[in-house]
């Protein structure tokens, strides 16, 4: 394992995916997934919450419908 993993907030819009995409990057031991959110406004709350913790925001939105223009 990394020492360093990658830390992933994964953002989208559906549930499903929200629950897929961290099975799916959870099976490479360099990346750990720090939580989700479903739009951007929740994904910012998350990253205020997680203080210290670098995260990366993986976001599957399409432009039409992010909730936050602020948040690519």
């Amino acid at each position: 394992m990394n020492a360093h993993p990658v830390r992933v907030l994964v953002v989208d819009d559906s549930a499903l995916m929200r629950k897929l995409i961290p099975q799916i990057l959870e099976t490479d031991n360099s990346i750990q997934v720090v939580g989700t959110a479903m739009d951007g406004n929740f994904g910012l709350k998350k990253i205020e919450d997680l203080k210290s913790c670098a995260a990366t925001v993986f976001q599957l939105l399409s432009s039409a419908r992010i909730r936050r223009k602020g948040l690519r």
